[in-house]
């Protein structure tokens, strides 16, 4: 899915209801009337209900910072002082 905003796709379940869904990630939430049609993510895809998860520019907040710079602990400790 090469949208606008978006940086993945996955399938989960509804927290409500528990049914199947696909979930697209995005960068962060975006009006519909803001987006330009092609851009917009369907309310559903061949009959599975889409669900939209704001996840930021997608490094985590709880990773490390090395880590998020995609350095590993190994790599950290070999750097020394």
């Amino acid at each position: 899915m090469r949208l606008a905003h978006v940086t993945g796709v996955g399938i989960g379940q509804d927290e409500d209801s528990g049914e199947d869904v696909i979930v697209v990630f995005v960068t962060h939430e975006v009006p519909r009337d803001h987006l330009r049609p092609e851009d917009v993510i369907p309310d559903e895809l061949e009959g599975v209900p889409v669900r939209v998860l704001p996840m930021g520019d997608g490094e985590t907040q709880d990773q490390p910072e090395n880590e998020a710079k995609g350095e590993t602990e190994q790599e950290q400790s070999h750097k020394g002082p």
